[in-house]
Parts: C-alpha cells; structure tokens; sequence
C-alpha cells in the first residue's frame, strides 16, 4: 500500500487538500488530520495516540493508498525525512508551498490563537518577537514542542528545507504544488493531476466536486471562547472530516461572532521577513527543477 503525507509547511491549505482527497476512491486517510506521528519520534511533548504508524489510519482494506497530513515535518527538514523514510521508504510526499512572508504572518497569527488556548498565561508574540526567535534558530535543531515555534520562520525557507529532503527520498517521491493553484480551474487541475500522482491513483479517483480553502487564518476577539471551540473541534474532527456542510456551518457562525481582523504585522517586520527569504527565492527555481518542477507562480524567483 503506497504512503502519501501531506508534509507541509503549516498555512498552506494542509487541512483544505486532506480533507478533500481524504475522499478519494480507494485512499484510507488517517483517523485525525495531524498524525505527527514522526514529530513524536523526533521531539518531546508531542502528543500521538499511536503506537503503530499502522494505528493512525482507519479502514485500509481493499485501500490502494494511504493519506496524511502533518505540516509540520516540513520544517524538521532531513530529520523527519529520515524519520519517515525508516518506516515508509516508499512513501510519497506532497509539500505546498505558499509565499513565504504571507505563509509566516499567517503562522503569526495562528500561534497567537493556539497557544492562548495551550496556555492561559501565554503572552502573545510581537510580530517582531516571532521574526528573532526564527534568525536565531537557522536549523531544526530543536528537543521538545515548547521550541516549536522557533521554526516558524524555517518553514519558509523553501529551497534550504527541500534539499535536505532531496538528501533522503529520490526527486520521483517528492511532489510539490502550491496554494495558488486553488484559486482557480486550470490551477485545480493541475493540482488535482500531481495529487493523483502521489497517490498512484487516476484522475477519475479523485472527488469530482472543486477544492475549496479551507482553515484560513482569523485572529479571534474572546480567547475563552476559542478555547471552547478549539477543544470541540478536536473532539468531533473525524466527523467533520466526513461531513463537509455541517463543519461549515459552524465554522462560519464561530467566526461571525469571533473573529477579530484589526491586529496586523508592521512593516518593519514584514520587511526583515521579505529580506530572510529573497534569497531563498532566489534559489528555488534551481531546486524545482531538480524534481521536475517548471510552472509555478510568479513569486517564486
């Protein structure tokens, strides 16, 4: 049976394409999104009910290929390479790739309403706070999920992470797309075509219903009632993975209530944040190319 995950990095629509090629004819997806079944392996404090790569996925009979999705073994480079490929040597994996200064406020964000609800006395980062941890933190040379943030920036690093994952699985197993192309038909199709591919399905497989972005990133105004509401998610996402009109419905009367859209990074971050990454652009088409990879948007180089 041929491993497909969905590694990342985080906000770049992970939660949109698992969730809708979880539906796939013959693709036994994981019982949660977010496995970190390997995270586990690599790092203390990460919580994983499995004791079994095996255990994560429901239903894999008469299944061709199995699904996952966990962004943030992107970020952990050659580490969760080698994690990965000592138990699926096969495996195919899928990155997304989003730009960067975009995907990091994004994270920014996201971090900010998380960590309110992991931890009450949390103190929300500066936008400015994030950008130091992340110059300071280069590698993924990190030992316990409090760390975890300090690879917010690294995400980004593009051509950097992709070479040390060249460094353990052949250029035919790495596949990469990118959020763009969800933003239209011809984009759609493109990305449904790589997807299949991964997956070592036909096209015909695939749900024949659009994509749609899922998850998008909103800061919240009541962090209590985040916490109610992160917590309920986390309980019912087996069910919400099945049953796409009701997650929405929710989904939207929370944030009509809740959402909060006046805080936004400064500029003066933003540009530290576009000065770490132009050279990592700069880079990328050389290493796209490497997997075959030539159509791509205009941000990249």
């Amino acid at each position: 049976m041929r491993t497909c995950i969905l590694a990342g990095p985080t906000r770049t629509a992970t939660t949109s394409l698992f969730r809708y090629f979880a539906r796939t004819k013959g693709v036994a997806p994981s019982i949660h999104k977010e496995t970190d079944f390997f995270l586990s392996r690599l790092i203390e404090g990460v919580e994983c009910p499995y004791d079994r790569y095996e255990a994560c996925f429901r239903d894999v009979s008469g299944a061709t290929a199995r699904l996952e999705a966990s962004p943030l073994y992107f970020a952990f480079g050659k580490r969760a390479a080698e994690a990965i490929h000592a138990e699926a040597p096969d495996a195919h994996i899928v990155f997304t790739l989003r730009e960067p200064t975009e995907r990091f406020f994004s994270a920014w964000t996201m971090i900010n309403n998380k960590r309110w609800v992991a931890k009450k006395d949390f103190e929300r980062y500066s936008a400015s706070a994030l950008v130091d941890l992340g110059i300071d933190q280069r590698d993924a040379d990190i030992a316990s999920w409090d760390e975890i943030d300090r690879l917010t920036l690294r995400e980004g690093a593009y051509s950097s992470v992709l070479r040390e994952w060249l460094e353990v699985f052949p250029k035919e197993q790495i596949h990469v797309v990118f959020q763009d192309w969800m933003g239209d038909e011809a984009g759609q199709a493109k990305l449904r075509s790589v997807l299949a591919d991964a997956l070592g399905v036909s096209n015909a497989a695939l749900p024949a219903e659009p994509l749609y972005h899922e998850n998008k990133s909103r800061d919240v105004k009541l962090g209590g009632l985040h916490d109610v509401a992160v917590r309920l998610n986390a309980m019912l996402e087996p069910v919400f993975n099945r049953v796409k009109p009701a997650r929405d419905l929710l989904r939207d009367v929370y944030y009509f209530f809740n959402e909060d859209t006046r805080e936004m990074p400064d500029k003066a971050s933003r540009k530290r944040v576009e000065q770490f990454y132009a050279p990592e652009l700069a880079a990328l088409p050389e290493v796209l190319a490497q997997i075959g990879v030539t159509d791509y948007p205009d941000w990249v180089g």
